[in-house]
């Protein structure tokens, strides 16, 4: 696996201007991160980034050198790439997940009421993202679920087409 990402970076290095040339670094990087390679991975992106910075592939990128310097274990780079996704004018689940993945390492470094704050945030926005569900679920015992659901949807006229409406959302994501 190791050569087809090296082959991938060749195809973009000798032709940058392809269309297809993002998309190559972007699958070497991945075949650098499913190696454990992540020094690599991490080299790949930040080409990616300085490269291609239009590219479709731009946004996951960036979140992934974040995932990278977390974990190599630099929480400092890893919190600023996180908190810039998160203040970012990017979509809700990239926000989203930027603010998930910054309490994650706020965690890990031990600043456990940081952390608990931004997922406890995360977590009244139960229907947003995959992000924002999965830190309702670490919350729920804290948060009355059902009344909470109850108060989500009592202002809606429709509160089942108000959640499958969330939930597609959701789904669609996990089929990417």
């Amino acid at each position: 696996m190791k050569n087809a990402a090296n082959a991938y970076l060749d195809y973009a290095k000798r032709y940058p201007r392809r269309r297809i040339a993002a998309a190559s670094t972007w699958k070497a990087g991945w075949i650098y991160e499913e190696l454990g390679m992540i020094r690599q991975e991490l080299e790949v992106y930040r080409g990616l980034l300085r490269h291609w910075p239009r590219s479709k592939y731009r946004n996951e990128a960036k979140f992934r050198i974040g995932l990278s310097y977390l974990r190599l274990g630099n929480f400092i780079e890893a919190e600023r790439i996180f908190r810039d996704i998160k203040n970012s004018k990017l979509s809700e689940f990239h926000r989203s997940r930027g603010s998930y993945w910054l309490a994650k390492s706020y965690q890990m470094r031990g600043k456990n009421k940081e952390s608990t704050e931004l997922l406890s945030d995360l977590a009244g926005d139960t229907f947003n993202s995959y992000y924002t569900l999965k830190s309702y679920i670490l919350f729920e015992n804290e948060i009355d679920s059902l009344s909470h659901i109850k108060e989500m949807l009592s202002d809606t006229k429709n509160p089942l087409r108000f959640y499958t409406d969330r939930i597609e959302g959701v789904i669609s994501r996990f089929e990417d």
